[in-house]
């Protein structure tokens, strides 16, 4: 006799039954469980496969911005060119206008070494706009007030992707030998004082400390920022062949206002000074001029003093006097002192002292013969140091004057000299002297 188990015989057959109840529902009842999970799962699928399909979607936007970010920038800098382009040349030529120029210009790659000039890459252009903020910008109202105010438009494009940006600017230009004096600071015009041009000053005072004596300016007095008198008494003041008259002042009486008021005093945009460029006249002097490492002392002038071009960059302090032979930069890294009469052997030549910091006179000059001479004091101030001189002490200047000033103090000091004449130099703007244009923004747009 053979024993069966009972139970071995049906577990397979139930297996297959749980089986089967997961997939097509339990027999016999209404169950559609297994056919959701199916539905779920497709849409889980779907759902996963969007996810997945927006990431790349992403991805690749992101990387795309990514990379024209750099072109894009790469524009920016192209454009940035063009402005600092621009600026360069009004540095040069007050006058300066794209228009005349080739408003489009080629920015190339940086240069390796064993590259040849042609094989340098283009990395783009900038066009340049350049449109006067004034209705009326005539070149004779630029000669006459020595300023300028432009708007530069430079249209940047990188070549490879073309893609442009435009950076707009507005500029103020400022001729500093078309003033006889100028200063950013303080300028102070004592009684006696009788000076042939315009004058520029950041603010401009009249001291009136001797009332017998006028003050007396041939040009416009310009100025930034506030300009005053240290007497009411302005009536000994003559600007542009005009007296100044206080009766004209409006009431209640306002110093300021009533000086503002008269004729040939103008008010106008600020300008800020730029440091003298050091680097690019030691360049220059290594180029085509002539340098020297310390202290110099100049009484006696060869007439190829300064080399090729009659630039001399001198790294310390100069002591100068004589006459020059040829027509003269003079470049300092400290001070200049003058401690002897200065002029030309013929009345052709000019001759530029730019030191970094001051122009000085020493105490020891009581009279003092400064003729054809462009002198720009870049750190502070041109003076005479010391006390009064003696009362037939004098000083005859001839030439123009740009300083940077100090706070405090007045930019042109050299009241102690008790005779004082004044005459502007017209010619040395076209004499051959190296000296900028001031430049300064106004303000800056990107797009």
């Amino acid at each position: 006799m053979f024993s069966v188990d009972p139970l071995q015989s049906i577990r397979p057959q139930k297996s297959l039954r749980v089986i089967k109840d997961i997939f097509c529902g339990h027999k016999g009842k209404k169950n559609n469980q297994g056919g959701f999970l199916l539905v779920g799962a497709i849409f889980l699928m779907l759902f996963l496969g969007l996810i997945i399909m927006s990431t790349f979607i992403n991805s690749d936007m992101q990387f795309e911005s990514a990379r024209m970010r750099i072109p894009a920038q790469q524009a920016f800098y192209i454009a940035e060119a063009g402005i600092e382009y621009s600026i360069n040349q009004l540095r040069q030529d007050i006058l300066f206008n794209p228009e005349d120029a080739d408003r489009q210009q080629t920015v190339l790659g940086m240069q390796n070494e064993e590259d040849e000039e042609e094989d340098r890459e283009v990395k783009g252009t900038f066009t340049l706009t350049l449109t006067p903020t004034l209705d009326d910008e005539a070149e004779e109202v630029i000669n006459d007030t020595g300023l300028r105010t432009v708007k530069i438009s430079s249209l940047g494009t990188e070549v490879e992707n073309n893609i442009p940006r435009t950076v707009t600017v507005i500029v103020n230009v400022i001729d500093p030998a078309r003033f006889f004096v100028s200063t950013p600071g303080e300028l102070g015009v004592a009684s006696g004082a009788t000076i042939g041009s315009s004058i520029f000053g950041g603010d401009v005072v009249f001291n009136i400390d001797d009332p017998s004596q006028n003050i007396i300016i041939g040009g416009k007095v310009q100025f930034m920022n506030n300009i005053t008198a240290t007497s009411t008494d302005i009536s000994t003041i003559s600007v542009d062949d005009q007296d100044f008259r206080q009766d004209e002042c409006e009431k209640p009486f306002d110093l300021n206002q009533c000086i503002e008021s008269q004729h040939g005093v103008e008010r106008q945009q600020n300008v800020s000074y730029p440091g003298l460029d050091l680097p690019r006249y030691e360049a220059l002097a290594a180029i085509v001029g002539e340098s020297h490492k310390g202290d110099l002392t100049i009484t006696s002038f060869d007439d190829d003093l300064g080399g090729e071009e009659g630039l001399l960059y001198v790294d310390g302090n100069v002591t100068i006097s004589g006459e020059f032979e040829n027509t003269l930069t003079i470049v300092a890294t400290k001070d200049i002192i003058i401690e002897g009469n200065i002029g030309p052997s013929e009345d052709s030549l000019k001759i530029g002292l730019f030191a970094s910091g001051d122009v000085r006179i020493p105490a020891s000059v009581s009279d003092l013969n400064i003729k054809s001479t462009f002198i720009w004091a870049d750190g502070g101030v041109f003076k005479a140091e010391g006390g009064q001189r003696p009362a037939d002490s004098s000083l005859i200047f001839d030439g123009v004057i740009a300083v940077r000033g100090q706070e405090g103090q007045s930019g042109v000091d050299l009241n102690v000299f008790q005779n004082r004449t004044y005459t502007y130099d017209t010619e040395i703007r076209n004499s051959g002297i190296f000296y900028s244009n001031i430049v300064s923004l106004s303000s800056w747009m990107e797009q």
